[in-house]
């Protein structure tokens, strides 16, 4: 497995930013003042930036190719000052803005720009989280002036209810479309009109935001953000480790027309980036440049790496790294305004996955080649690209793929679970609707829809939905459980957790291990959920193993699995240059690294982890992951302590160019 290119050219610093795509920017964390540009597209460049007059603390907004800045803050017992300035990397002009004096317990994190600075009635605004009161400045007075935040209706009826939490949030910087200022807030889309240079105002649509997919997890971060004319709104669905791992990525655009929101599942003529750590999001068309369509580019945190999230297939790609790029500093992105650069011809890339003539006519004996080689399982994941739903099975040791049909009702489901050949899957779109099904058969078993809603972590179930023992399903989330018997229950059953702030499920699956499920928490710890039987009912019982802790300090992604009678759980960061695996010692509920696991294969997924004895030369004491590079499955060897796979003489040391799909299961 060859190292995908860093980047390291760097430019001349009078090089312009000529160029109307995306730069991703990287500050030094030995110079505040200097910020290196770096293209993401080929030939890959950087080119080296500096603000000598002033130095990057955050960055506020983005609007007309323009950065808001904040310099520096400082807080007195009585006062808070805040120093922001204009930026435009492109012409390397910049404006110092005039010191802002807010309260202590304001805090400014978004900012926009009404129009461009040249304008004479240019304003800068920003804002708090709860949007009591407009503070803006127009550009060329002497202070910044604040008014209170008048909200009207449709009809320019004022709507005077006190300014909170449920009608005045703001978590996302607003943004400029076809001349006019819009917010998410609270759940709605509303507008900030200029009526006069001195006067702003703050109208309702009546137009409420898409709901949010609150069936994984609670915690979400949003964007809004023009693109190609259409005014789209993104949702970053969190998880894992301190809500720092993506678990799902969803776009949607309006119709300015019927104000109406469809959600975008293909857009191979425009791509959307982001940075976690910033509350701005830009877009831009897929062109000559070499910006490939129908992706999503991010930054996690102060990850030294560049993801890919494919808007089809909904898979996330390990892009980029960057050279002497320090984790203490955090990337941020910028796009020149269109109308300043010299236009260029755009081409809309069509870029199509190509599916072998043929693959339809192996569906039949698909189901036979997977059953008959039992030795180990296939990766399992949904491709619902080409205007075709199917599932894809990759064999992690030969690479052989095959593609089966998915049934027309599960085409808007995700994989929960996994076991014994069989899927627990849920609506994406009706979070309450769950089905088994077993690919192999084709086989359909509805679930009873669960009226009692909640973000559900994590799923799993004791045995086969067919088992003649039973079957029950489980569901954890972040203050209660969910359960219900297959065979007996009508409805399910939920229950608040006694645990207090004690256990933070992980969005692993859990282990069924001694008529037990074991769930790993954020700290290392395990919570247990068992049954009983009394006069034909079910009795719950729910304890807390706090004794184990974190076996390791960094990690981002954590699964838990059993092998030979024993629990194991594999610690890894988003890069994998850290991976640890552990066993639970029984006798002191601690965790002790391993550094091999004989000829058992570890087979590890949010949604499916467990082990196997090798009975194929070669397979054992490895850990195969739901990543795959090129066509082939990524494993990590324990011996060698490198990754690779079996198609290719290759070794490395990370997850970089490899895909992960993130509906995908180990069957």
């Amino acid at each position: 497995m060859k190292q995908s290119r860093v980047i390291e050219q760097q430019s001349r610093l009078s090089e312009p930013l000529a160029s109307c795509y995306p730069w991703l920017v990287l500050p030094h964390c030995e110079d505040e003042s200097r910020q290196t540009f770096c293209s993401i597209t080929k030939p890959f460049k950087s080119i080296v930036k500096s603000t000598s007059k002033f130095r990057i603390k955050e960055v506020l907004g983005h609007s007309y190719g323009w950065l808001i800045i904040s310099r520096k803050t400082i807080v007195k017992p009585a006062i808070r000052h805040e120093f922001i300035s204009l930026w435009n990397p492109a012409s390397s002009d910049s404006i110092n803005l005039p010191p802002l004096d807010l309260n202590p317990d304001q805090e400014i994190f978004a900012a926009s720009l009404l129009s461009p600075p040249a304008n004479p009635d240019s304003v800068v605004l920003v804002f708090d989280h709860i949007v009591e009161s407009f503070i803006f400045y127009k550009i060329g007075d002497k202070n910044w002036t604040t008014i209170p935040a008048i909200e009207t209706g449709m009809e320019m009826e004022i709507i005077d209810d006190e300014p909170s939490h449920y009608n005045r949030f703001l978590d996302c910087c607003p943004v400029n479309y076809k001349g006019r200022c819009y917010v998410a807030m609270s759940g709605e889309l509303k507008v900030i009109e200029q009526v006069n240079p001195n006067q702003i105002m703050l109208r309702s649509l009546n137009c409420n935001l898409p709901p949010l997919d609150l069936s994984t997890s609670a915690c979400h971060k949003r964007y809004l953000v023009e693109s190609r004319g259409q005014l789209c709104v993104i949702y970053i669905t969190l998880g894992g480790l301190d809500f720092r791992q993506v678990l799902d990525i969803e776009i949607f655009g309006l119709d300015s027309l019927t104000m109406e929101w469809s959600q975008v599942k293909s857009s191979k003529d425009r791509a959307f980036f982001f940075s976690m750590n910033s509350y701005y999001a830009i877009s831009c068309a897929a062109n000559k440049s070499g910006i490939e369509g129908g992706f999503v580019y991010f930054t996690s945190g102060t990850d030294k790496i560049l993801y890919s999230f494919n808007i089809e297939d909904r898979s996330i790609s390990i892009r980029l790294p960057f050279k002497n790029f320090s984790p203490r500093t955090t990337p941020f992105w910028f796009k020149p305004d269109s109308r300043s650069v010299k236009k260029k011809t755009e081409v809309n890339q069509t870029i199509r996955r190509e599916l072998k003539r043929g693959g339809e006519e192996k569906q039949m004996e698909t189901s036979l080649k997977l059953k008959s080689r039992s030795f180990h399982p296939w990766l399992m994941f949904g491709d619902k690209g080409n205007g075709r739903a199917l599932h894809t099975f990759i064999d992690p040791n030969l690479g052989d793929s095959h593609m089966m049909n998915i049934p027309e009702s599960l085409i808007d489901f995700d994989i929960r679970y996994s076991k014994e050949g069989w899927l627990l899957m849920s609506s994406k779109v009706q979070g309450d609707l769950m089905f088994f099904y077993n690919p192999f058969r084709k086989n359909l078993i509805p679930v009873p829809p669960r009226t009692l809603w909640d973000a559900n972590h994590s799923f799993g179930f004791s045995r086969s939905p067919t088992s003649p023992a039973g079957c029950i399903i489980v569901g954890i989330s972040m203050g209660l459980f969910s359960y219900l018997n297959l065979s007996r229950d009508e409805q399910w059953h939920q229950e608040w957790r006694d645990d207090g702030p004690y256990f933070t499920p992980t969005h692993t699956s859990p282990v069924y291990f001694n008529e037990a499920f074991y769930f790993l928490g954020q700290e290392g710890n395990l919570g247990v959920l068992w049954f009983e039987e009394s006069n034909d009912e079910l009795l719950y019982h729910w304890d807390i193993l706090e004794t184990p802790t974190n076996p390791c300090d960094s990690f981002d992604q954590s699964y838990l699995l059993e092998c030979d009678g024993n629990i194991f759980a594999v610690s890894v960061d988003n890069l994998g240059e850290d991976i640890g695996v552990y066993k639970l010692n029984k006798t002191t509920m601690a965790w002790h690294k391993v550094k091999d696991i004989g000829k058992n294969m570890f087979f590890v997924s949010s949604s499916s982890s467990f082990s196997m004895v090798a009975k194929t030369p070669g397979m054992g004491n490895k850990i195969y992951f739901p990543k795959i590079k090129g066509k082939e499955i990524v494993y990590y060897c324990l011996r060698t302590g490198k990754y690779g796979s079996f198609g290719s003489k290759q070794e490395a040391a990370n997850f970089y160019s490899t895909t992960e799909y993130l509906c995908s299961a180990w069957i």
